[in-house]
């Protein structure tokens, strides 16, 4: 799966329009078309904002675009398996809310006394 398809499976199992969703990143429904699609590639900037939205780390949109077969087996392994686990995340839609809205740690959860 790439990138764009990745945010396109997290758009749609939030029940978001790709204008809604480019307007809460502050980008425009163009850009996130041709990221979608596949006919661009996403900036830094872009992908920040998407995993914030999403409340995931930006390393797992990236992760999708691994290719797993030049990886040692124990790497190839633990890549597929984050990638169950992200799919796993995305069906149970534990990102729906946005991160304002989103608990937020208690001190001593942060490891604070």
């Amino acid at each position: 799966m790439t990138i764009g398809k990745t945010l396109k499976l997290l758009r749609v199992a939030a029940d978001l329009s790709q204008g809604r969703l480019a307007r809460e990143l502050k980008f425009t429904p163009g850009y996130l078309s041709l990221v979608e699609g596949g006919k661009r590639q996403p900036s830094l900037s872009f992908l920040e904002a998407a995993a914030n939205r999403f409340r995931i780390p930006v390393g797992l949109l990236m992760l999708d675009g691994t290719t797993v077969d030049a990886l040692a087996p124990k790497q190839r392994k633990l890549v597929q398996q984050i990638r169950r686990d992200l799919i796993d995340y995305i069906l149970m839609g534990k990102f729906g809310t946005t991160p304002r809205d989103a608990p937020r740690p208690s001190a001593h959860s942060r490891g604070r006394k």
